[in-house]
C-alpha cells in the first residue's frame, strides 16, 4: 500500500522497553517514515533515546497523561496517511509495519489488531498476565474479527482516526475499549492480522499481575456500563 505511515508511542515515565521497541521499528522490513514519542510524567524522556535515535521526534509534557491522551497528541503531530500505535513495551517483529499496511490496501475503513506473543523475559508471572490481558490476539490465532482488542499494537487510516474523534483522554484502562466500540459503531471493523506479530514485554511478580488485572476488570465493568454491552 502506497502512503507514508507514522507510528506512534504513547510513554509514560522511565519506559525501560522503549529503546528496545524503537530498535524493532528501525529494523522493519517497510521502514516507518516516521516515528514519534509522546512521553509524559515527571522528567524529561531518556537522554540515551535522543542521542541513540536522533531520527525519533519525541515530545514531552510535564503533566502526566493517560495513554489515550498521550496518542491523541502523537497523532496530531504526525504526517502519515497510514497511523500506526505501540506501546513501548512492544517490541515488533520485522513484518509488522508491512503486514498492517498489506492488509490496509485490502481494507482500508477496518481497524487492523496485531497479534502479540510474549517476550521470553518474566516467567510464570508475566506469562499469566499475558494469558489474561492478550488471549484474544494470540499469534496462533486465526483471522477473524474480534468484538475487542487490546491496543498494544494496531493500525488504521488517519481519516478513519480523524473521523472517530480520536481517544477519550479522560479514561486510564478503558480508553481502547470504548474508542474501538466508537470506531465498530460507525461501520469500521476490528480485524486481527496474526502475521503482523509483536512481542509484550512484562516484568513483575504477583502483585503488578492482580493490579493489572484489577484495572482490566474496572475498564470492562465501566464500557459494560456506558455502551451497554
Amino acid at each position: 500500500m502506497t502512503g507514508s505511515v507514522s507510528v506512534v508511542i504513547p510513554v509514560y515515565g522511565t519506559a525501560p522497553h522503549l529503546q528496545r521497541c524503537i530498535a524493532a521499528l528501525h529494523a522493519q522490513s517497510r521502514l516507518p517514515s516516521e516515528v514519534l514519542v509522546f512521553h509524559s510524567g515527571p522528567g524529561a524522556p531518556p537522554e540515551p533515546l535522543r542521542r541513540a535515535s536522533p531520527d525519533i521526534r519525541v515530545y514531552h509534557a510535564e503533566e502526566r497523561h493517560f495513554a489515550g491522551h498521550a496518542r491523541n497528541a502523537g497523532a496530531a503531530r504526525a504526517s502519515g496517511d497510514l497511523l500506526i500505535f505501540v506501546d513501548s513495551d512492544i517490541i515488533a517483529d520485522p513484518g509488522f509495519v508491512e503486514a498492517i499496511c498489506a492488509e490496509l490496501s485490502t481494507h482500508p475503513d477496518s481497524v487492523l489488531i496485531g497479534s502479540v506473543g510474549l517476550f521470553p523475559a518474566g516467567g510464570l508471572w508475566a506469562r499469566v498476565a499475558w494469558f489474561i490481558e492478550f488471549g484474544s490476539v494470540f499469534p496462533s490465532r486465526s483471522a477473524h474479527s474480534p468484538q475487542s482488542a487490546p491496543s498494544a499494537c494496531f493500525g488504521l487510516n488517519r481519516s478513519v482516526f480523524e473521523g472517530s474523534g480520536g481517544f477519550r483522554t479522560d479514561l486510564f484502562a478503558a480508553e481502547d475499549g470504548d474508542f474501538f466500540v466508537r470506531l465498530q459503531a460507525g461501520g469500521h471493523a476490528l480485524r486481527f492480522v496474526p502475521n503482523a506479530r509483536c512481542d509484550h514485554v512484562f516484568a513483575g511478580g504477583a502483585r503488578k499481575t492482580l493490579a493489572r488485572l484489577g484495572e482490566l476488570g474496572r475498564a470492562a465493568a465501566f464500557l459494560r456500563r456506558t455502551h451497554d454491552l
